[in-house]
């Protein structure tokens, strides 16, 4: 952060609800978040929905965007709008994505992906700039640092697919970090009771995040060093389980009409929150035309309790048995306490179902779970350092090419260079999947050279591998996420010119660096997709 910002702004744009906090540099412990009107309440976030017009350009989110689309529908006019809804959980593990990667609207028609991230996050920031213009009236761009949170399971394409949107989005890319959810709430909950409605963890203590939003769940086991910094001692993880409107739809799905779905998943989110283990009878207000069947009164689909808490065993169970496997693979560390944030944690059934399973932890819940991450980034902004050391996700590498060695080497992947064979596509490591590495420090640092030496540039393909020990940067769990090129000039010195490759982790973003060792140039992690 440059020492000329004097804001600190964090965006959550989360898969059902988004929003954003800000704070200045001089009074960080004043937080200010937005309340949005969503009808029957006021909460700090808003739906995460977008409707563009049949020309695909921006006309409104949030609720708004969800009204003005049934209005449409209504009337039958929303044929050629474009709506979309949860669309974040398409870059979930999309292996695929890049710039020019399509993304299916509510009807299944396409749009840019990046499109429709940057529409959502430009219209967060320009609400900022509207709505507290009095708190901010003499604000230059230049005075923000800018803060987007990310799920913490999501891989380096994804995080600088979400960095190329916010730059779209009309935020300089060196004003903008990327904090992810649920290392933001762990900072959220250390803040105090005053603050948090938590009283802070202790040096030495060790705990479970476990982040449940409307679409993922993340989970992480930290540290708390002398420092009161963190170390994470386990990855992070977690996976698409905060979503489970689909088992509903199961159930209703032979009385649903299109332009009601976008109403009935709303109140369904909200019924996640109020359901509890006792048996009893839930209603659930349904649009009007849903609302001529015999099976429903006044207007409102009643759900046995039964029925209800059944639509929370699949995500309920995954959360519970992955936190088990933690736990077990961490059997050698006193972890005693688990800390539920994000929108979903709110649900008595998984706080309950959760206490059930682990009945010798503590589960704690800060006063605003919902607003935790978003909050907890601005102090991520302005603190970025607390999260001190983390754990690898995954292996990192290049791929080069060395001398084709018959005995170890595929056939497949045998080249031929001025004579030569060659082995192309090798993985070489330079991290290792769970290597603790501390923030902003250089990991590795390998040299290079070219095999032909009439080479004036050296190709650097960055790749990540699910395996410690990966051999081929193809093999099934591997894959290359992006390139660029080193110039080499002088072509007289031959195969003798070398580069140099290094990686920093300068916080929740892998730095690529490499320098030509004969001019000393540097080129920095400017790669492209792939």
């Amino acid at each position: 952060m440059s020492s000329s910002n004097i804001f600190v702004v964090a965006i959550d744009f989360g898969t059902t609800y988004s929003g954003y906090a800000f704070s200045s540099i001089s009074r960080k412990e004043q937080v200010f978040t937005y309340s949005w009107n969503e009808g029957n309440s006021y909460s700090p976030k808003t739906l995460t929905s977008i409707l563009f017009t049949p020309d695909k350009n921006f006309d409104s989110f949030g609720k708004d965007a969800e009204e003005k689309y049934a209005r449409l529908s209504q009337i039958g006019e929303n044929r050629h709008w474009h709506f979309f809804k949860r669309f974040k959980l398409t870059l979930y593990k999309n292996n695929n994505l890049n710039e020019k990667t399509m993304i299916p609207d509510f009807t299944g028609r396409q749009m840019l992906a990046i499109e429709v991230f940057s529409g959502g996050i430009r219209y967060l920031k320009d609400h900022l700039f509207t709505h507290f213009k009095s708190r901010i009236e003499h604000l230059r761009e230049g005075d923000i640092h800018w803060v987007l949170t990310i799920p913490a399971i999501w891989d380096e394409t994804a995080k600088k697919f979400m960095r190329s949107c916010t730059e779209k989005a009309g935020i300089p890319g060196k004003q903008l970090t990327l904090a992810l959810e649920p290392e933001s709430a762990v900072l959220y909950c250390q803040l105090g009771m005053q603050r948090s409605g938590l009283s802070p963890i202790q040096s030495g203590q060790k705990f479970l995040l476990l982040d449940c939003g409307g679409g993922t769940v993340d989970v992480t086991v930290h540290e708390v060093l002398w420092d009161m910094s963190f170390k994470e001692i386990h990855r992070a993880s977690g996976g698409p389980w905060g979503k489970f409107i689909g088992i509903v739809w199961f159930r209703v799905d032979r009385f649903v009409v299109k332009s009601d779905v976008i109403e009935l998943e709303t109140n369904f989110e909200l019924l996640k929150k109020r359901v509890d283990t006792t048996n009893k009878i839930y209603t659930i207000q349904l649009p009007l035309g849903l609302r001529q069947h015999d099976m429903l009164v006044a207007g409102k689909l009643r759900l046995d309790s039964t029925i209800v808490t059944s639509f929370f065993d699949k995500p309920v169970t995954n959360i519970c048995n992955h936190i088990q496997e933690i736990l077990s693979s961490l059997r050698c560390h006193d972890i005693s306490t688990i800390i539920l944030v994000g929108g979903f944690s709110e649900s008595k059934i998984l706080q309950e179902k959760l206490q059930s399973k682990f009945t010798h932890m503590r589960i704690l819940t800060p006063k605003n779970p919902a607003s935790a991450v978003v909050e907890g980034a601005v102090e991520f902004g302005q603190c970025p350092e607390k999260i001190r050391f983390r754990m690898s996700p995954y292996t990192y590498g290049v791929s080069i090419s060395k001398e084709f060695l018959p005995m170890k080497h595929s056939h497949r992947k045998r080249i031929e260079i001025n004579g030569k064979m060659y082995c192309e596509g090798i993985f070489d490591v330079h991290v290792i999947q769970d290597q603790l590495v501390e923030t902003g420090t250089t990991i590795s640092n390998e040299t290079y050279s070219p095999i032909d030496p009439k080479q004036n540039s050296i190709p650097i393909s960055l790749a990540i591998s699910e395996s410690s020990n990966p051999i081929f940067v193809d093999d099934p769990g591997n894959r290359v996420i992006g390139s660029f090129n080193i110039q080499i000039p002088n072509e007289e010195s031959g195969c003798n010119r070398n580069v140099e490759v290094k990686m920093i982790f300068t916080g929740t973003e892998l730095k690529v660096e490499a320098r030509n060792g004969h001019t000393m140039k540097s080129y920095a992690s400017s790669f492209r997709f792939h």
